[in-house]
């Protein structure tokens, strides 16, 4: 699988802790997701735009989340977990819906940790394309994995100057 990583430094729950939750939860919607027919890929819920896939992807990846002491909320599901936890897990259990239901390799998982001061700790994963497609593709593969805490941290987000702007951009395109 393809993944995208990104995590800044611990919180109350670690990030190596939350990576590993969330390769798990990564690896719950292929698994989920692998036995389904076309026709079951197909298959709509009542409510609109929402593949049946979805919830059982969601159904898998809540199952892992949930041991975690983080609240959920999820783009198919809604609010769950821990309701005061200092930690809320974003997710879109199948971020390309309609290129999977139709077979198409172009989709996967997004997840993101927030807290009081945001974003923390995100894996956009996409299990049908391997490393050596991304290759292909032109990714890099050395920055697969990136560590958001050796990033420069901007004094003013709101306003930034030229020069942290530069040295950001600098530290993602290097």
């Amino acid at each position: 699988m393809f993944a995208r990583l990104i995590c800044q430094t611990a919180r109350a729950v670690r990030a190596s802790d939350l990576i590993e939750l969330f390769g798990a939860a990564a690896d719950a919607e292929r698994d989920a997701l692998a036995p389904l027919t076309p026709d079951d890929r197909r298959a709509r819920t009542d409510r609109p735009g929402q593949y049946a896939l979805d919830l059982v992807a969601d159904a898998a990846i809540l199952e892992i989340l949930h041991r975690a002491p983080v609240a959920v909320v999820s783009e198919e599901s809604g609010r769950s977990g821990v309701p005061d936890a200092d930690v809320t897990v974003v997710v879109d259990p199948v971020d390309g819906s309609t290129n999977c239901a139709r077979e198409i390799p172009y989709w996967g998982i997004s997840l993101c940790a927030l807290d009081a001061n945001g974003a923390w700790c995100a894996l956009v994963g996409l299990p049908r394309i391997s490393a050596e497609a991304a290759a292909e593709y032109g990714i890099d593969l050395s920055r697969l994995a990136l560590d958001l805490a050796a990033l420069p941290v901007l004094d003013d987000p709101k306003n930034p100057s030229p020069e942290a702007v530069g040295e950001l951009v600098d530290a993602f395109f290097a």
